[in-house]
């Protein structure tokens, strides 16, 4: 029986472009999937310090019965709490219309794209809350 000389190699040739291609499909999902986690884990930062922030009132304006008015300094302090047990940083500030903003960011370092120099990743997301009378919808 006779040999054919000229497809040697194919198959290791196959499987290391496969290999290859199946690495780079890995290295996709795992660090694709890591960087919408931490989006994801950013985000849910930023709504919760906006929405624990907006609790803090001025207790005054709220006695008179008026619409609800932060109170700007408390309310910045407990959204940065937040924040900080998230284990994240930000930003605070409340705005001309008596909305908090609150602004989280995080850091996502790559597992499998790893290589000498390999950038990390900064994500920032941000929310808005007010706070408003009512339960289920504003009331004036």
């Amino acid at each position: 029986m006779t040999r054919r000389t000229d497809d040697r190699g194919g198959t290791e040739l196959f499987v290391l472009v496969t290999l290859f291609a199946m690495l780079i499909a890995l290295g996709l999902v795992v660090d694709g999937g890591g960087l919408m986690r931490a989006q994801d884990e950013a985000a849910w930062c930023a709504q919760q310090a906006a929405r624990a922030g907006v609790t803090r009132l001025d207790l005054a304006q709220a006695a008179l019965g008026d619409a609800p008015v932060l109170d700007g300094p408390a309310a910045v302090a407990t959204a940065l709490q937040v924040v900080a047990a998230a284990g994240m940083e930000g930003t605070a500030v409340v705005n001309a219309d008596g909305s908090l903003t609150v602004t989280c960011t995080t850091e996502y370092r790559p597992v499998v794209a790893v290589w000498d120099g390999a950038p990390s990743w900064h994500i920032t997301q941000e929310a808005t809350a007010r706070p408003i009378r009512g339960v289920s919808a504003a009331e004036p």
